[in-house]
C-alpha cells in the first residue's frame, strides 16, 4: 500500500530521462567514485510530504554530520554515504545518544572487490 501511494504521487516531471542512471552504472563499472549528483530517486520527489516526520529525521542526520542524506527505494528509511568508517561512527553514535535508530553496513561487493562511497577499494 506504501509503495502503491508513491507511485500514483508521482507525476512524469518527477522522472529524468535516464542519463543520471545510466553513467552511475558506467561509473560504478569502472571503479570510480559516486558523485552525490548521480545518486536520483523520484519519490523524493513525493515522500516527504507523504511521510510525517521523514524531512525532520533527514535534517537530524545532517545536523549530526551525515554529508547527504538520501531517500532507499519508496521510503521511509534514509541512508547516508561516508568514505571513512570513523565519520560513519561519529554520527551514529551522536544520533543513538539521542534515541534513534541507526544501522552501519558497509558497501557491498562489486566485480570481487569491495568499493567505497570514495571509489577506493576497502
Amino acid at each position: 500500500r506504501k509503495t502503491e501511494r508513491l507511485y500514483r504521487s508521482l507525476k512524469e516531471s518527477h522522472f529524468t530521462d535516464g542519463k543520471l542512471t545510466q553513467k552511475l552504472a558506467e561509473d560504478l563499472r569502472a571503479g570510480r567514485s559516486l558523485p552525490s549528483s548521480g545518486l536520483y530517486n523520484a519519490f523524493e520527489k513525493v515522500a516527504f510530504s507523504l511521510f510525517p516526520g521523514l524531512e525532520e529525521a533527514r535534517q537530524r542526520l545532517r545536523e549530526a554530520g551525515a554529508p547527504q542524506v538520501y531517500l532507499s527505494g519508496s521510503g521511509p528509511t534514509l541512508f547516508a554515504l561516508f568514505t571513512r568508517q570513523e565519520e560513519a561512527e561519529m554520527v551514529r553514535q551522536r544520533l543513538a545518544e539521542k534515541g534513534e535508530k541507526v544501522y552501519l553496513v558497509p558497501t557491498v561487493s562489486f566485480s570481487g572487490r569491495t568499493v567505497g562511497p570514495g571509489g577506493q577499494d576497502e
